[in-house]
């Protein structure tokens, strides 16, 4: 039987200490290329998807010379362009609002990073 969403995110909450290693871990043996130049970052989602661009954006705000913004709205910044990164969150990967916002990003032609469980969202991401 499946878990209820509350009761998944629990243990999502709950299991992010391990979380964090595994990335830490992971870290050590990827090799990420870059594949061209960014000028800002901008994290589009909604409620406790957006929280963690507010994350982000404060442990790196003293260090990175490259701004990160993050975008609650239908809309996207007017300065999101081919020199972006925009990283599109949203958990059950069905919000409207970041779904619109990720919709009006693509013709800019950013650089993408999308979060998500499923959903529209991981459907579009996917194709894209």
């Amino acid at each position: 039987m499946r878990a209820s969403l509350p009761t998944l995110m629990h243990e999502l909450v709950w299991g992010l200490p391990e979380q964090l290693a595994a990335a830490l871990e992971l870290k050590q043996t990827v090799q990420l290329k870059r594949s061209h130049s960014v000028g800002n970052v901008v994290v589009l989602g909604m409620g406790g998807s957006a929280i963690v661009g507010d994350l982000v954006r404060c442990l790196l705000q003293e260090e990175s010379k490259t701004p990160v913004f993050v975008w609650r709205d239908y809309h996207i910044p007017r300065f999101v362009t081919k020199e972006s990164l925009v990283i599109v969150v949203s958990y059950g990967g069905g919000t409207e609002e970041t779904i619109s916002a990720y919709q009006e990003a693509t013709p800019c032609r950013p650089a993408f990073v999308v979060v998500t469980s499923g959903g529209k969202l991981a459907e579009m991401a996917a194709a894209n």
